[in-house]
């Protein structure tokens, strides 16, 4: 994050000398345009997250330990643009665990589409679980 973060101040830089050099009305447009684009894909995001839906469906109440349990994933995306990387937590608890288990799910989420993900749970103590 801090590499794209400086790689960005340099181009930022390296568009304002270029705009200095070159006064030119194409120079100021591409200067502004790189200095509102990131207030325009954080907004873009916000909204995005608002309205994304997702749930966790499983069939399996209780478990033996070391059984393998299907888990299903629904993401919906009801805006148009396609999303690359969605990245879902799904929080595992225990009943007699002492800690949660957390896990990091990351797919792609197409646009006014609806994506189902199957992955499988081995539950490390015996009883209910919950997710």
């Amino acid at each position: 994050m801090i590499g794209v973060v400086i790689a960005y101040i340099l181009l930022l830089a390296g568009l304002a000398v270029f705009y200095v050099l070159y006064i030119d009305s194409i120079a100021l447009v591409v200067l502004l345009c790189m200095l509102v684009l990131p207030v325009l894909l954080w907004i873009w995001t916000r909204l995005v997250r608002r309205r994304a839906r997702c749930s966790v469906v499983c069939h399996v109440q209780s478990c033996i330990q070391g059984e393998s349990i299907p888990v299903s994933l629904q993401a919906e995306n009801p805006g148009m643009l396609f999303l690359p990387r969605v990245c879902a937590a799904v929080r595992l608890e225990h009943a007699f665990g002492r800690r949660p288990e957390v896990l990091h799910l990351r797919f792609p989420l197409h646009g006014r589409n609806t994506t189902r993900l199957t992955f499988h749970v081995r539950a490390a103590y015996c009883g209910a679980l919950r997710i």
